[in-house]
């Protein structure tokens, strides 16, 4: 049953999210709705700011010059995707920032009417003088929501009637007759009116008509706009709600009756991702809670959503009729991970329940400290401001506070990749942010036991992964209240000038567009010891004779690589018969002098790699040394031709040279390398994080990038975490090799990697 009660007092602005052991839905983005909080602002204190970050490089993303405009196939030459793939693609990746998109641009009166629609649903009580909280179970949620989906859904088919009734209003309009009775004329005026008047036809230019034939038409188009008028204005009523109430049941009923099956699967597929209840028992008895105007956000979402189902479905079906494929302007494209998530998760180590004041007051030293960091970090408070940009503002970033009611380590005995993303601040997404999008997103979670999740979100053309970890750090020590001060240094952005006129087809994701596929992925974490790095590390000094001892990242993907060249080859007849990897290089360390390590900025470039995929060519110490040959190749002079005015020239040479020779046709790993950045060292006055997670999971729809593998530090820093997403098709081949599982275990819970269980509150 649902309840309602209100208490005449203000209210927390938080949000609360379900269990993570309940987090088993199919989506790979956020498993409950969670409405950010305002934006904090900033001060500013810095004498030295800067109204706008020139970002070192960016990604310009033209659809118009995309190689792949216009083809009838996606670009890895299948054929285009079918309505459901499209419709589910978009609601496991459509983000709560899509409704100020779609305040600006949808029809005022379909906005209008949503939030009517809204209002009317939840009431008119002042928020400031009253705290409604509405409480329910899921099953009873479910219904309201799908409700309210189809509500969306029937509003776009009912501004279409309305939109089609208007325009065979408007063509059946009488030819303009000489009004010589009405009254409001000046009688005999436009008898006095003689000659011509010139306009302009965009076709054939310009034209003369009659004054008299020109002030009729004129006359007609004000008489349509007055009626247009008085339509929206008659009563303060908003049109598509009167059109709605003129019709008879049976006609309501054909506003949704379009809705099939697919339509239907999408619907129920957002709300699995939003209820994130996977046993269909506990809909009846797990309990949602949220204040009304948490509620109210979500429903209008809801409705928005529903409306660009409908949309998509429309545009879908009419392009397929024109034989053109579908481009549903609210999908994500084909491009990398705009945003970077990292969560960093702490135990309550001193194993005793926390005081009831301890997560407001923990926020807010969170908050205090976040707002003093970021007035050093200000472009990270900063909003979008085109592809080249950011305006250094000080809107503040969003600040989202969450609480699980079951204890850390409940979460931590067999953490769930899909249960990690609702520790963020919003769903992971390819689709690229436009203007006035945030630049990082921060959401704090806290556990029953007193344990605490910091989860955050990047954007990672502005910040790489040292950039991040530098932030991180710096936040932790204002926190900590510690003496310590990290400030970056933004000096780097005057030896990498922008260049405004750079090509689509320059940048260098462009060199690699031609190897992304879509498919689905599955997600294994591979972490290997201090013993099986020292083992490998070994195997190939004795074989190499290396004067220099191979790291820890060259040997583990080294021996990744391999196994993925086994996997393809054993997973398909048709596979390539070269293998390619990239490796991100940090530029910082290699220019002569190095950058500081807090240089702020994205200093990665990718390298590339190829080998055959035959494996008695392929072993592992052949591709540890083309792993250190590519990497090597990004050295002082590669870093120095790219600095000052003549930078871009410099550019475009390393770009070609890297790239050059290269087989078009390559089954493609892109390999970056997080460790020795010193995560685990960051402190907010809990102690160093349990576990630190990259929220990579396997993903049920289509994905333009494939094959990725990020590597970690263990908590220990003498190990490496490997988080690899693959193909489907190559899990099954990747868990059967024997070396791989010999010297790594395979998703392990933390406390198998570490012998630090004891400290996590039980």
């Amino acid at each position: 049953m649902s309840s309602l009660t209100l208490k005449l007092s203000s209210f927390l602005l938080s949000s609360s999210a379900q269990s993570p052991s309940s987090l088993l839905s199919s989506s790979s983005s956020l498993t409950s709705y969670i409405p950010p909080l305002p934006s904090l602002r900033f001060p500013r204190k810095s004498s030295n700011y800067r109204g706008r970050l020139t970002l070192i490089r960016a990604s310009e993303n033209d659809d118009k010059s995309s190689p792949n405009a216009g083809d009838s196939k996606t670009p890895n030459g299948t054929l285009p995707k079918g309505r459901r793939e499209i419709l589910l693609e978009y609601v496991q990746n459509v983000q709560p920032e899509f409704m100020e998109l779609f305040v600006k641009r949808a029809p005022q009166q379909v906005v209008d009417a949503m939030r009517q629609t809204v209002t009317n649903m939840i009431g008119t009580l002042p928020p400031q003088f009253f705290a409604v909280t509405v409480t329910t179970v899921a099953e009873n949620l479910a219904q309201l929501m799908y409700s309210v989906l189809m509500t969306g859904y029937m509003f776009r088919n009912a501004q279409y009637r309305l939109e089609l009734q208007q325009s065979l209003e408007q063509v059946a309009l009488p030819e303009p007759q000489e009004q010589k009775d009405v009254p409001d004329y000046a009688p005999g005026t436009q008898k006095k009116v003689t000659g011509e008047v010139i306009r302009w036809n965009n076709i054939s230019g310009a034209e003369k008509i009659d004054a008299v034939k020109y002030i009729e038409l004129l006359e007609a188009e004000i008489e349509e706009l007055n009626r247009q008028v008085a339509r929206k204005s008659a009563n303060g009523q908003n049109e598509l709600l009167e059109y709605l109430k003129t019709l008879e049941p049976q006609n309501l009923k054909e506003l949704t009756s379009t809705a099939g099956e697919d339509v239907v699967l999408a619907m129920n597929t957002f709300i699995k991702r939003l209820l994130a209840v996977s046993d269909p028992s506990q809909m009846k008895t797990s309990v949602t809670e949220t204040s009304a105007p948490e509620l109210a956000k979500l429903l209008y979402w809801l409705m928005v959503v529903g409306y660009s189902i409908r949309n998509i479905e429309v545009r879908f079906d009419m392009e397929r009729v024109l034989g053109a494929p579908p481009k549903p302007a609210e999908l994500p494209p084909d491009r990398p991970p705009i945003y970077v998530p990292l969560v960093l998760y702490y135990p309550n180590l001193e194993n005793t329940p926390k005081n009831p004041d301890f997560i407001s007051q923990t926020t807010q030293i969170l908050e205090q400290s976040l707002s003093e960091t970021l007035t050093r970090f200000y472009p990270l408070a900063g909003r979008i401001k085109d592809k080249l940009s950011i305006d250094c503002n000080d809107e503040g970033v969003p600040f989202v506070v969450t609480k699980f009611n079951t204890s850390l380590s409940d979460f931590l005995k067999n953490p769930d990749a899909q249960a990690c993303r609702g520790h963020i601040p919003s769903p992971l997404t390819w689709a690229e942010p436009g203007p006035g999008s945030n630049v990082a997103l921060i959401q704090v979670n806290f556990f029953e036991c007193g344990g605490v999740a910091v989860g955050s979100l990047f954007l990672h053309k502005v910040a790489d992964g040292v950039t991040i970890g530098t932030f991180m750090k710096a936040w932790a020590a204002a926190a900590r209240d510690s003496a310590e001060t990290v400030s970056p240094d933004y000096t780097a952005q005057s030896f990498f000038p922008q260049n405004e006129t750079m090509k689509r087809e320059s940048h260098l994701f462009s060199a690699m567009r031609q190897y992304f596929k879509f498919g689905k992925t599955v997600m294994r974490r591979y972490v290997f010891d201090a013993s099986a790095v020292s083992a490998l590390r070994a195997k190939l000094s004795s074989k190499q004779g290396l004067k220099q001892r191979p790291s820890r990242v060259e040997v583990v993907s080294a021996l990744l690589w391999k196994c993925f060249i086994i996997a393809s080859n054993k997973s398909s007849n048709n596979h390539p018969t070269t293998s390619l990897v990239t490796h991100g290089v940090n530029m910082r360390r290699k220019s002569e002098p190095p950058f500081p390590e807090h240089s702020f900025g994205n200093f990665v470039w990718l390298v590339p790699a190829s080998s055959t995929n035959d494996q008695t060519v392929a072993d592992l110490e052949n591709l540890f040394s083309k792993v250190r040959n590519t990497i090597s190749k990004v050295d002082v002079e590669f870093v120095k031709r790219m600095q000052g005015e003549s930078g871009f020239p410099g550019y475009c040479k390393n770009l070609e040279e890297s790239w050059k020779g290269f087989p078009e046709n390559a089954d493609y790993l892109a390999i970056s390398s997080w460790c020795n950045f010193g995560l685990y060292s960051i402190d907010f006055g809990w102690g160093r994080p349990i576990w630190i997670s990259k929220c990579d999971a396997g993903s049920e729809v289509d994905w333009p990038f494939l094959n990725v593998l990020w590597l970690m530090d263990t908590r220990q820093g003498d190990g490496i975490e490997a988080w690899l997403t693959l193909d489907e098709h190559y899990i099954e081949a990747f868990d059967e090799i024997q070396e791989l599982r010999d010297l790594a275990s395979v998703d392990p819970s933390p406390f198998d990697m570490y012998s630090t269980a004891s400290v996590v509150t039980k």
